[in-house]
């Protein structure tokens, strides 16, 4: 069965989007399993991918759906796992299906952690930054998630070539720290008590600064148009590995530039062709290349366009 979706867009136009129906489908968990009794706060839920399915909902209560005394978890996920830290006690979950269009049932399971939890034996689950992400500031906070045996955290930063940057010890799950030069970095974090300690868990991140290149060739024919229906065109550096570019284009009524008339987000392939309408008159436009960690290119010099 197919379903048809009508979206529409900027330019109020739409298409159509076949989806096939999954409601009658059923996922297939694989972890936590009905029942189970769990010695690590550390929580993968896990279950096989469902053909045609973009997303899913896993809902966490505690101490179950028929008298939920708190919700724990609620998330939507387009993979099919879902790490989450949690504390000792007993739980039930839930995981549906769905693509837009339609939805599996929910399908619930109960499973608990032992309030007897030793602490070399749990995981520090690292929240942010993530592995690989590449970060535009040059102070970043550290966050994890909570041990519940543990007393106080070891954090530990370093470079790509194990130079050392910071070794503390926090009792909090988060840390602000900065200014980190660009680079790339290693951190990690082991939850320690009385006991001892678990092993440390890792990622690495990226800081860069640097700012993509200014657009090039921005130009618009002649600067004067027949009509009020223009085009503009300017060519895109290309990203390195890693890096999506876009661009920010605005356009201005007055050569002074404090009122825009279009501020408007640009993601389409370089080169570039962008084409509006605006009432007759004169306008000026200029337009800079940002990339995924926030840093943005130079505008270019402010073209000026007559409408007629």
């Amino acid at each position: 069965v197919l379903s048809v979706i009508c979206i529409g867009t900027g330019l109020y136009s739409c298409h159509d989007i076949f989806e096939t129906d999954i409601s009658k489908k059923r996922v297939n968990v694989l972890a936590p399993g009905d029942s189970v009794v769990l010695t690590n706060t550390a929580v993968t839920f896990w279950w096989d991918p469902v053909d045609y399915a973009t997303q899913y909902t896993v809902q966490v209560v505690q101490p179950n759906f028929n008298s939920i005394q708190t919700l724990v978890l609620d998330s939507t996920v387009t993979t099919n796992k879902l790490l989450a830290s949690l504390g000792p006690g007993k739980y039930q979950w839930r995981i549906r299906a769905g693509n837009g269009s339609s939805y599996t049932d929910f399908q619930t399971y109960s499973f608990s952690i032992d309030s007897n939890l030793n602490i070399i034996n749990q995981t520090v689950v690292l929240t942010s930054p993530q592995s690989n992400a590449i970060l535009g500031t040059h102070t970043v906070q550290f966050t994890w998630a909570r041990v519940y045996p543990a007393t106080s955290y070891h954090f530990v930063l370093s470079t790509s070539t194990a130079v050392l940057v910071l070794d503390t010890s926090v009792v909090s799950t988060t840390l602000l720290y900065g200014p980190i030069a660009d680079g790339t970095y290693t951190w990690q974090v082991a939850a320690m008590n009385v006991s001892g300690n678990t092993q440390a868990s890792s990622a690495t991140f990226i800081i860069d600064s640097i700012a993509p290149p200014t657009p090039t060739g921005f130009t618009a024919s002649n600067y004067a148009f027949p009509s009020d229906s223009f085009i503009l065109g300017w060519t895109r550096g290309t990203p390195p590995s890693g890096y999506t570019y876009y661009d920010t284009l605005v356009i201005f009524s007055d050569s002074f530039q404090n009122n825009a008339v279009r501020n408007v987000i640009v993601t389409s392939a370089s080169p570039v062709t962008y084409r509006d309408s605006l009432r007759s008159g004169t306008y000026y436009s200029k337009v800079a290349t940002k990339n995924n960690t926030g840093n943005t290119s130079a505008f270019t010099s402010l073209i000026r366009m007559v409408l007629p």
